[in-house]
C-alpha cells in the first residue's frame, strides 16, 4: 500500500492531515492531502506520489532539489525514492501559501518568507517519521533568489533531479527553471506539478526548449488540469 495513505493516519504531528477529494469525484487516485483548518496548500495526488517515488528509483537519481515543499507530502515521496538510491534531496519553500490560504497569492509578493510556518514544522515531522533525515534537508527560501544558496549549502554535486511546484503562473515558472539550470548535471529529470493550460504557455514551452532542448511530457493526468509533467534529459 502507498505510504501516502499513512500520512492522514498520523496523530502526533504539528497538524492533523486531512484527505482531500478533488471535485467530490469518488476516485481513489484523485486523493490529495491538506492540513486541517487550511484549504491551501494541498499536496500532490496519490498517483503522483507513487510516480515520483518510482521515477527516482527507476532512473537511479542521486541528487535532487524540490522547489515548493508545501508541508512535505511530495518531499516524503521524493525522499523515499532517494533513500532507495542512497541519494539526497534539498527541499525549499517560502511558505506563503498557508499564510494567505490561497494557492495564487505568490504572485502578489516579492521575496516574502514565513519563518513561523506550520508547513515547515510538518515537513520536518514527516522526515523524522519516515526516517529520511539522512537523505532530506529542509530550507526556507524564495525562488529564484535563494535557490543557489540553498543548494550549495548542502551539496557540491550537480543535480540530476528537480521538482518544481511553486508559483502557478508563467513568469514564476520561467524564473524557477532559469534558477535551477546552472546546477544541473549533464543528465537530469525535471518534474513540474500542476501543469494547467494557462501555466504552460507558448512562452514557457519556448523557454523549456531553449534551456533544455527537450519537450515537456505529461506523465500523470489529474483532475481539472492538475497534470504532472517531466522534462527528461536522463540518458
Amino acid at each position: 500500500m502507498s505510504k501516502f495513505l499513512e500520512i492522514p493516519k498520523l496523530e502526533h504531528g504539528p497538524v492533523k492531515y486531512i484527505l482531500h477529494l478533488m471535485n467530490y469525484e469518488e476516485n481513489f487516485m484523485n486523493w490529495s492531502i491538506r492540513m486541517d483548518g487550511l484549504d491551501f496548500p494541498r499536496s500532490i495526488y496519490i498517483k503522483e506520489f507513487d510516480y515520483l517515488k518510482n521515477l527516482i528509483i527507476n532512473k537511479n537519481l542521486k541528487n535532487g532539489f524540490e522547489c515548493g515543499t508545501a508541508f512535505g507530502v511530495s518531499t516524503v515521496a521524493l525522499g523515499l525514492g532517494f533513500k532507495k538510491t542512497k541519494g539526497h534531496l534539498v527541499t525549499m519553500d517560502a511558505y506563503i501559501e498557508e499564510t494567505t490560504d490561497n494557492c495564487y497569492d505568490y504572485r502578489e509578493f516579492t521575496n516574502k518568507i514565513n519563518f513561523e510556518s506550520i508547513g515547515y514544522k510538518s515537513v520536518n515531522f514527516l522526515i523524522e517519521h519516515f526516517r529520511l533525515k539522512k537523505y532530506v534537508k529542509t530550507e526556507i527560501g524564495w525562488s529564484p533568489n535563494d535557490v543557489g544558496k540553498c543548494i550549495v549549502k548542502h551539496t557540491s554535486k550537480k543535480l540530476d533531479f528537480v521538482f518544481i511546484d511553486a508559483g502557478h503562473f508563467p513568469e514564476q515558472l520561467i524564473k524557477d527553471l532559469r534558477a535551477v539550470k546552472p546546477f544541473l548535471d549533464d543528465n537530469y529529470v525535471i518534474a513540474l506539478h500542476d501543469c494547467f493550460s494557462y501555466l504552460i504557455t507558448t512562452e514557457v514551452e519556448d523557454v523549456i526548449q531553449l534551456l533544455f532542448g527537450v519537450p515537456l511530457e505529461i506523465v500523470v493526468t489529474g483532475t481539472d488540469g492538475y497534470n504532472l509533467a517531466i522534462i527528461d534529459n536522463k540518458k
